[in-house]
């Protein structure tokens, strides 16, 4: 009898976890090659007006590589973070429910 109240449970909350592994993979497969996007437009740029600069004499070719390379830290750093902020959304509260419910012992 208990067996099936906790197997109800789990297929519920397995049933939860799908859903939001299934959004939260949708989510990610458009936003990275939006991200990816940006970050490519934003390189053409930064080497487009470097070259001006560079060209004129007013920024030398390792300030340009250094700032590209800062863009590229970032830009790469931007969609691992989002991949494991979904990764560790919690969709059903069960680590809630279970750091705080009172222990099965009574030690007293």
């Amino acid at each position: 009898m208990r067996e099936d109240v906790e197997v109800a449970r789990f297929a519920r909350a397995n049933q939860d976890v799908t859903e939001v592994a299934l959004s939260s993979g949708r989510l990610m497969a458009l936003m990275f090659p939006i991200v990816m996007l940006v970050l490519n437009v934003s390189s053409v740029a930064v080497i487009w007006f470097g070259a001006f600069r560079i060209e004129d004499g007013s920024m030398q070719v390792g300030t340009l590589i250094a700032f590209l390379s800062y863009l590229m830290q970032i830009g790469c750093r931007t969609p691992g973070y989002s991949a494991a902020r979904f990764a560790t959304t919690s969709p059903t509260g069960r680590p809630h429910e279970l750091r705080h419910r009172p222990p099965p012992v009574d030690d007293s």
